[in-house]
């Protein structure tokens, strides 16, 4: 039966209501599953994009603990300069030398404590980066499993719309297109069964 041939005799005479309503009821059922899939692959691409922003405030934040970090050290090397400079003055105030061995031990103790201050920013700093780097990365697959999972929800809804309008193609070739059957032994009775089992016609 041609497709429309199958129409025709859908929607027409009794059968245009009740085919009317299966076919409606067909689309609006895949075209609720086509927009759920549609929804899920926005609802993941929205959370991805969330997720890429924050790792990049995360990446952000992680330069500036950096940054901040060595300007700590450098401010604590300053420091440490300055107070080299005071401990010098002082014992030349007081007679002594650069070179002599308590003059030395002084400043050595005061390299020694700025040098370790400054490792110590260095280090805090670097720190606090590579955590933040790591919930960067953590964010960001967090951000391609959802975009992915909307994809795979949306490909598995188009199919699941695909199915049901070819269940309800189906549903509509076997109520209408399908030819009728004739029940056997409800025809007109045979010329042989008129002449009766003899076949002469008495």
């Amino acid at each position: 039966m041609a497709l429309s041939d199958l129409f025709a005799n859908a929607f027409s005479g009794d059968n245009a209501f009740p085919a009317t309503l299966s076919l409606i009821g067909t689309g609006i059922q895949a075209g609720g599953q086509a927009l759920y899939g549609r929804d899920a692959a926005t609802t993941g691409a929205n959370q991805n994009a969330v997720a890429q922003w924050q790792a990049a405030q995360l990446r952000r934040n992680a330069g500036q603990d950096v940054a901040a970090s060595q300007r700590d050290a450098y401010q604590i090397g300053l420091e440490g300069q300055y107070i080299t400079s005071r401990a010098i003055a002082n014992a030349a105030g007081s007679g002594g030398a650069a070179t002599d061995p308590s003059v030395v031990g002084v400043i050595s103790r005061i390299a020694g404590q700025s040098a370790y201050q400054q490792a110590s920013a260095l280090y805090g700093g670097t720190a606090r980066a590579q955590a933040l780097e790591l919930q960067a990365e953590g964010a960001e697959q967090t951000g391609q499993l959802a975009r992915a999972r909307g994809k795979s929800t949306q490909t598995a809804a188009n199919f699941g719309a695909l199915a049901t309008t070819m269940r309800g193609g189906a549903s509509l070739y076997e109520k209408y297109g399908l030819p009728a059957k004739k029940s056997a032994g409800l025809g007109a009775p045979s010329d042989q069964s008129a002449m009766g089992d003899s076949g002469w016609g008495w």
